[in-house]
């Protein structure tokens, strides 16, 4: 592994009036001098990749900044950059730079009354410790016409890559010799002449010395020659069809490289740029990791083409329990294959091919973590892989979709039918069940039935959608009750209502960090949807750490999904809003916990949530929306707040279990609330008002209530509680007990941390 390069000295000597050879210029180093330090903003890493790459043919110059120079900082620039560039190659050992500037120089040496008129706060050149003394060289450069420093500052700007030998910070060192005058003067020029000399970071250094201005050549004629390799490989198979082509490649690879074991059992690091030149130099002590495997591969079909079009990823994660690289391949923008050149390798599991162009087994999802199973050809044993964050989040997750079949020139489905699906957009129904949409735009809205792809010999089982698209129509895909699979595209802006509405078979979603509206019931009543995934750094949506969906500042509930298997959710007490639908279907759920900080309650919110038995409103709440609580058969009790005082229609329809109704107020409050039509079982439900269903009142001068102390109360129970009660122990009161407490007292507090039913006492609203 490549040590990070340390700091990029750049020493100008700056000679006065006396001649001197440049060894003896040299041999002054380090008296008198001043540094000034200066980021190049790009490490040893990055620009030794950015060179290796320009070395294979495959990286193009970086945006230029010498169009900003003239004069004489242009002609230096010139001068300089060729010396630089042989240096990087291998052509030139030494960094200690000579350069002729000629005429231009002329004249470019300055008195101290010079230099005065340019900073008259100036008394010398020289400190009495042989310094420079501040300010002289900014006076300097004003009078010269050039400044080095803005030279230095386009070098690293036009030839980042180049310098990947160079430190990463570097420092302007400068003296002024005037031995043997009585008045001094300055200049960075000797019969014309300039020496630059630029340090070399160590670990690209002939002697590995901390300041050395000799390079290694050897490491640049490494890479020459790796790149040579590379490009004849490339040349070799040019010929070859795709899937050939592909599997010569990886053939290649494997006869050139060796697995460093040694390096694994130390934990080496993603990140080495050598790591591919070690695949190509042709020396057989140097091995490599997965991570040369599958750089080697990708930078061999990125020199090639190919007839399809072919996209190589490089994707990192787990195999196992241990850390991996290897690439995903992409034919014609459909799923991507898994390519493991490492463990295709002569004595690795997967060897001959087992893991080339390969399509999953099975899919892994599994707390937030998603990979695929490759179950081996005679299905003697499997391997899992399983991307890690970076990748997750570095694509989208129609980039990172493996598909469920080998890959092979024959083994491509037939197309069952294709269409339009918007003025740009195109799609295609394989008889596999795969679905693909691409084109560039908008997604039409499609009606609640019948779709384009509707077929009945082959429903719709997998979904992917290219980069281009930017949105779902509405009800796009309802009712696709074969859907397991979908992957979204990081363009898409906009999922349409109802898009997923009852695709029962659908295990997981990926949303885009893009997306910025998602419309009712998108994905209402898909029962086997766990848990969202979210792309990092959305503006407009966030997801618990259960899974959940909500808007970004958590302010509102968006969908709660319906596959989750616990049996109770407390809503966090920061929402304000329970989303339209935004717990459809889920039948698994059989208690809710809503806190008083819900103020809005949307329409369908719980909408055929069966298995929901007690719901209690929160305190605030002053209206029911349509069909709230409907097809919620399950419903035995409610607790009703005060302040409600509208319930709009079919809130509670087809609620034909609710035999109980709690409510905080008198009989003459409850006959204010406005009930419109369609909530039957609000009329006949028992009605139990707060004043007259006080089972008890615990004493005013109570403080503290211990552990379980009501523990046996049974569900119904309404406890009045004190007002100076100040500790409440765990499992105080028995499950269905409610509260009577003013809002913001500890017994109130205590409630909602322990899911407590509660309600204000009437004369405080």
């Amino acid at each position: 592994m490549m040590k990070t390069l340390s700091a990029v000295f750049l020493t100008c000597l700056l000679l006065m009036g006396a001649v001197f050879s440049h060894a003896e210029a040299l041999s002054l180093a380090g008296e008198g001098w001043e540094s000034v330090e200066v980021s190049s903003g790009l490490d040893s890493s990055a620009a030794l990749e950015g060179y290796i790459d320009r070395a294979f043919g495959l990286r193009t110059e970086i945006t230029k900044r010498d169009a900003r120079l003239s004069g004489l900082n242009l002609k230096i620039y010139n001068l300089l950059k060729p010396l630089v560039q042989q240096v990087a190659a291998g052509e030139l050992g030494s960094t200690v730079f000579e350069i002729d500037v000629g005429s231009d120089a002329e004249g470019l040496v300055y008195s101290l009354d010079q230099l005065k008129k340019v900073n008259p706060d100036l008394v010398s050149i020289r400190t009495e410790t042989g310094d420079i003394a501040a300010g002289v060289m900014d006076a300097y450069f004003i009078l010269a016409g050039f400044d080095i420093r803005t030279v230095v500052n386009a070098l690293i700007a036009n030839l980042s890559y180049d310098l990947y030998w160079f430190n990463k910070t570097y420092s302007y060192k400068r003296y002024v010799y005037s031995d043997g005058y009585s008045v001094g003067k300055i200049s960075v020029f000797q019969n014309q002449k300039m020496v630059v000399s630029m340090h070399v970071a160590p670990e690209f250094s002939a002697d590995q010395a901390d300041h050395s201005t000799s390079f290694n050549t050897d490491l640049a004629a490494s890479i020459s020659s790796a790149a040579e390799t590379a490009r004849g490989i490339a040349a070799q198979h040019a010929e070859e069809g795709d899937a050939q082509k592909l599997r010569s490649f990886k053939d290649a690879i494997c006869e050139l490289s060796s697995y460093n074991y040694d390096a694994v059992r130390q934990g080496a690091p993603y990140g080495n740029p050598w790591q591919l030149i070690w695949v190509f130099d042709g020396d057989p002590e140097t091995k490599v990791v997965c991570e040369g495997y599958a750089k080697a591969f990708k930078y061999l079909c990125e020199l090639s083409a190919f007839q399809a079009s072919v996209s190589v990823s490089l994707v990192t994660g787990t195999l196992g329990s241990s850390n991996h690289m290897w690439n995903l391949v992409s034919v014609d923008g459909g799923f991507s294959y898994l390519v493991d050149v490492t463990n295709c390798d002569e004595g690795m599991a997967g060897y001959p091919d087992y893991l080339f162009m390969a399509g999953y087994s099975e899919r892994y999802q599994s707390g937030g973590n998603t990979g695929y199973i490759f179950n081996f050809k005679d299905n003697s044993h499997s391997l899992t892989y399983i991307y890690d964050s970076t990748t997750i989040n570095l694509y989208s997750a129609d980039q990172i979709a493996v598909s469920d079949r080998n890959y092979s020139d024959e083994n491509v489905p037939a197309v069952e039918k294709t269409g339009a699906c918007g003025s740009q957009l195109t799609w295609t129904l394989y008889k596999d069940g795969l679905l693909i949409i691409t084109g560039t735009g908008v997604m039409d809205d499609l009606p609640e039935t019948v779709k384009p792809w509707s077929s009945e010999q082959v429903p719709v089982r997998k979904i992917l959608i290219q980069d281009g698209v930017t949105s779902i129509g509405e009800n796009a895909f309802s009712q696709c009750e074969s859907l397991s699979e979908v992957y979204l595209p990081n363009s898409l802006t906009k999922i349409g209502a109802s898009a997923f509405e009852g695709c029962t078979s659908l295990q997981s979603i990926r949303l885009p960090a893009g997306v910025s509206s998602i419309g009712d019931y998108a994905f209402s009543e898909c029962e086997r949807l766990s848990a969202f995934q979210l792309a990092p750094d959305s503006p407009v949506f966030s997801v618990s750490e259960d899974g959940v969906l909500f808007t970004r500042d958590r302010k509102t509930l968006v969908c709660y999904p319906a596959g989750k298997t616990v049996s109770s959710y407390q809503v966090p007490f920061a929402t304000v809003e329970i989303g339209v639908g935004a717990f459809r279907g889920c039948a698994n759920l059989s208690e809710i916990l809503i806190p008083d900080s819900v103020t809005k309650i949307n329409d369908a919110a719980f909408l055929f949530c069966s298995g929901l038995t007690e719901v209690i409103l929160p305190n605030h709440l002053q209206r029911l929306n349509y069909m709230a609580f409907a097809g919620c058969d399950g419903l035995a009790r409610l607790s009703i707040p005060l302040a409600l005082t509208h319930v709009e229609p079919y809130a509670f329809y087809g609620c034909k279990s609710l035999m109980d109704i709690h409510y905080a107020g008198t009989a003459e409050q409850w006959s204010a609330v406005q009930t419109e039509e369609g909530n039957d079982p609000l009329l006949t439900a028992e009605k139990h008002y707060l004043p007259v269903c006080v089972n008890f009142t615990l004493p005013a001068s109570l403080t503290a209530i211990e552990e379980e102390a009501f523990a046996g109360l049974p569900a119904g129970t309404v406890v009045q509680m004190p007002e100076n009660i100040a500790s409440i122990g765990d499992g105080a009161f028995g499950d269905g007990v409610l509260l009577v407490t003013d809002a913001g007292s500890y017994a109130a507090g205590w409630a909602n941390k322990h899911g407590v039913r509660w309600v204000e006492p009437p004369n405080q609203n």
